[in-house]
């Protein structure tokens, strides 16, 4: 059985364990939208993700208003905002299908050259006071812009950053704590941003954009010679951004250090948390499997010894993951038999109770294969409850770590 599994909710109940985020940047690489964007402006229709002007939502009529990042999506027909290839730009994303776009420069003398866009995101908690972050991000210069710039930067806090008036003017009353000093001319490659910082303990918002005065920024004058670009910029620079993460530095990767599989299954190791500083390898190979991404999905046909090196703030630690495979898969799911598992309602309002199932892995998908709740039951009688997941069908697999047998049954919710 194939599970293509995505972390999409956790839900907690009694004695059971949630899976934690290990980036906190929500929506971290734009994928997730309200809406798919039609046009310039449309920054707040990626979910977790807005202008300096939280109150700002793109009618059809205004469109082109300055402060106010662009949102880039596959999905789009717009040749505004459409990936690759737009009046502006001919660029994937980092990963994904989503990027963002931003005025980094504007050298415009009747505004005293104020003219910037931010983008402002959510971070998933609010970060520990004292405690070190890795913040990264990608950002590449478009074919159009007219400047290379430097010190393009992300500033965190807890949103008191101006929301309010001029959300277009330079911010520089702020001092972001990421930021590079080099000016950025590569429109071909994807340029990582990277630092750490260390957490005054009420940051929960990241805000990214160039926070230098005309006085102090570098600005190299540049010219579009791929011929890409139909756009004529005049004196404006933008920028492409993706794949934003704020991460502990003392995490760990979210795997299971010994996993039991059936024969002819395929495991995630891991989450599907992208982006994440991870390479990931069979132990003992020097030939990489996957990079960047918080889990990869496995295929072993016998027991397998996978490693992933994480490079966080004190530099790589490696870590191991052993997946056991067990060869009888159609004994295996008769075993674990219906008559030693009691599961009622079926189908439910809200909750479900398990009865005979002490000790056991339990795993709910949706009927896309996605991972909606995983962990351990803690008792002989067993409370789930699913009110907060949305209404359909649910496969419920329950599995015995020790002997491997497992039962896989489907829940209805109401």
């Amino acid at each position: 059985m194939k599970y293509f599994v995505t972390i999409i909710a956790c839900f907690l109940f009694l004695n059971f364990a949630g899976k934690a985020q290990i980036n906190l940047v929500l929506n971290p690489s734009f994928e997730r939208y309200s809406n798919c964007p039609d046009n310039d402006d449309e920054a707040k229709y990626c979910l977790h993700w807005m202008s300096l002007d939280s109150n700002w939502s793109p009618p059809d009529w205004a469109h082109n208003l300055e402060g106010v990042p662009d949102y880039c999506n596959i999905c789009s027909s717009s040749f505004e905002v459409s990936v690759p290839h737009s009046s502006r730009y001919y660029h994937y994303p980092h990963s994904g299908g989503g990027m963002m776009q931003l005025y980094m420069f504007y050298d415009q003398s009747d505004t005293g050259g104020y003219v910037r866009d931010y983008l402002q995101g959510h971070l998933s908690q609010t970060l520990t006071h004292a405690r070190k972050y890795l913040v990264t991000f990608y950002t590449t210069l478009e074919q159009s812009g007219a400047y290379a710039v430097n010190n393009i930067g992300a500033y965190l806090d807890n949103g008191s950053i101006d929301t309010t008036s001029h959300p277009a003017w330079t911010q520089t009353q702020y001092t972001p704590q990421i930021f590079d000093t080099g000016v950025i001319n590569d429109t071909l490659n994807w340029v990582k941003i990277q630092d750490t910082f260390v957490a005054n303990g009420t940051e929960k918002l990241i805000t990214i954009g160039n926070f230098t005065d005309l006085a102090h920024i570098h600005a190299i004058p540049i010219h579009d010679t791929t011929g890409i670009s139909s756009f004529v910029g005049g004196l404006r620079t933008l920028y492409l951004i993706d794949d934003v993460s704020v991460i502990d530095c003392e995490s760990q990767p979210k795997i299971n250090r010994d996993t039991l599989i059936y024969s002819g299954d395929t495991i995630l190791l891991g989450t599907n948390e992208t982006p994440l500083p991870y390479k990931w390898y069979i132990s003992g190979s020097t030939t990489m499997i996957d990079s960047n991404v918080g889990g990869i999905r496995v295929h072993p046909t016998t027991t397998t010894i996978y490693a992933v090196d994480q490079n966080l703030c004190y530099g790589k630690q490696t870590f191991y993951s052993r997946v056991r495979v067990w060869p009888d898969t159609e004994m295996a799911v008769t075993k674990l038999s219906e008559a030693q598992i009691k599961f009622y309602p079926n189908p439910t309002a809200g909750s479900v109770t398990i009865e005979g199932a002490k000790g056991n892995q339990i795993n709910v998908y949706d009927v896309v294969g996605r991972e909606v709740l995983a962990g351990l039951i803690a008792g002989d009688k067993e409370i789930i409850h699913l009110e907060q997941i949305v209404r359909g069908v649910y496969v419920v697999q329950i599995v015995d770590p020790v002997t491997g047998l497992r039962l896989v049954r489907q829940v209805v919710r109401e």
